[in-house]
């Protein structure tokens, strides 16, 4: 940090995707709820 202060360094938050593979949770004998599908980026089917 080459002697910034901590209070002036910038802070971001983490960016997420929540991606469900339904074919791979099938083959693992894995039943994803409604709620979690909902609330998914992105279903592969």
């Amino acid at each position: 940090m080459k002697g910034t202060r901590p209070e002036n360094v910038p802070v971001e938050g983490a960016d997420y995707n929540l991606i469900i593979n339904l074919q791979a949770a099938s083959a693992l004998g894995i039943e994803v709820p409604d709620e979690t599908l909902k609330q998914a980026d992105l279903i592969v089917r």
